[in-house]
């Protein structure tokens, strides 16, 4: 059976609403209680109810009360629950008259090379207990009455499998308990980054000697222009000189030569 609940509440305030149940048939039922969920506006919000377990004889009626408190930091405004109400055939006499516990739904989660998280549900409200081992023994408690079921382990040892047993006991003194095994993650190893090679810079090209042009020498002024040499005349006094001279022994010889001639002719 569900049934949702709209309640309007202020900071510092307290509601609260009451279910009737009718047990029609003749026989006893073992009733569970639950409301979803059991905190609202981050936890400003807490659900109680008045019971949670118990046992309507056949023919009977029986009340469930649900109440809400409101802290004083909590945000005025309308909220809504769910009351969800299981029932059952209550168990022979022989039981005491209540249910036994039933353990369902275990996992281990969230599991890191040294935590992990074990979760389960329980048919009623009870306590949370996990022992777990590798070797040695460890158990962790938490007395807390719930369904839900959550217990962490940390300071675990990297991959290694654990061992490990559930235990819930609610408040008629009824328990369950289940077990189950896990293996830590292997821890990761990153190696050290490899140093980056300081690029070698280039060198700076040195820059080579400025060629200061050399100046074209200033032209040499031209020499003064050498005056024309005057015509060197011949000698022509010396020429008629020597030339002179043989003429006249020729002119000479030739007389001499007529005048001979000219004695013998005669």
């Amino acid at each position: 059976i569900d049934n949702t609940w709209q309640v309007d509440i202020y900071p510092g305030e307290t509601r609260s609403t009451t279910v009737s149940l009718y047990n029609s048939s003749s026989s006893s039922l073992e009733v569970e209680v639950m409301v979803i969920p059991d905190s609202l506006d981050d936890g400003n919000l807490i659900f109680e109810l008045d019971r949670a377990d118990f046992t309507m004889p056949g023919r009977s009626y029986s009340d469930v009360t649900l109440s809400v408190s409101a802290a004083g930091s909590a945000t005025p405004g309308t909220y809504t629950a769910e009351l969800r109400i299981k029932s059952e055939a209550a168990p022979t006499p022989s039981d005491g008259g209540v249910s036994r516990l039933r353990l369902y739904d275990l996992t281990v989660e969230n599991i890191t090379e040294d935590s992990a998280d074990i979760v389960w549900t329980t048919s009623r409200t009870s306590t949370s207990q996990v022992t777990y081992w590798a070797s040695s023994k460890a158990t962790v408690k938490d007395k807390s009455y719930v369904r839900k079921h959550l217990i962490h382990l940390e300071d675990l040892k990297d991959d290694t499998t654990y061992s490990f047993e559930v235990y819930s006991k609610d408040r008629h003194r009824k328990s369950a308990k289940d077990d189950g095994k896990f293996t830590t993650l292997e821890k990761e190893v990153i190696p050290a980054p490899e140093p980056t090679p300081t690029p070698t810079p280039e060198p700076t090209p040195t820059p080579g000697p400025t060629s200061t042009p050399t100046p074209a020498p200033a032209p040499t002024p031209p020499p003064p222009p050498v005056p024309p040499t005057p015509e060197e005349r011949p000698p022509w006094g010396l020429i008629a000189g020597v030339i002179g001279g043989p003429a006249l022994v020729g002119i000479g010889y030739w007389i001499w030569r007529r005048r001979k001639e000219a004695k013998h002719g005669n």
